[in-house]
């Protein structure tokens, strides 16, 4: 798996469990409970390792919905990066080069 794939990877993730939060909130169902239960729905189709022990330890914080702000947070900082931006980009260009 490539860099380009593990990124792609870990914002589905991310997102997907971001929804399910909103989706919680407006419902008013427990946020941390609906984390981890949305995790075992999705944790299977992880194929990342890398991936996989991030969100399985978000799960296993006392108050996940903290620790996932904190992974959007991280995000967000990182992406205004203009070094982790780049590296991105010409994984993903070299991959469609090889293609």
């Amino acid at each position: 798996m490539n860099i380009a794939e593990q990124f792609e990877e870990y914002l589905d993730t991310l997102v997907t469990i971001e929804i399910a939060v909103a989706f919680a909130a407006r419902e008013r169902r427990p946020i941390n409970r609906t984390i981890r239960d949305c995790w075992r729905c999705i944790a299977p189709k992880l194929k990342d390792q890398r991936n996989i022990q991030i969100f399985r330890g978000l799960v296993k914080q006392p108050f996940p919905d903290g620790a996932l702000k904190m992974l959007r947070r991280h995000l967000d900082e990182a992406a205004g990066s203009p070094s982790l931006e780049n590296e991105v980009v010409a994984a993903i260009n070299e991959e469609r080069e090889a293609a």
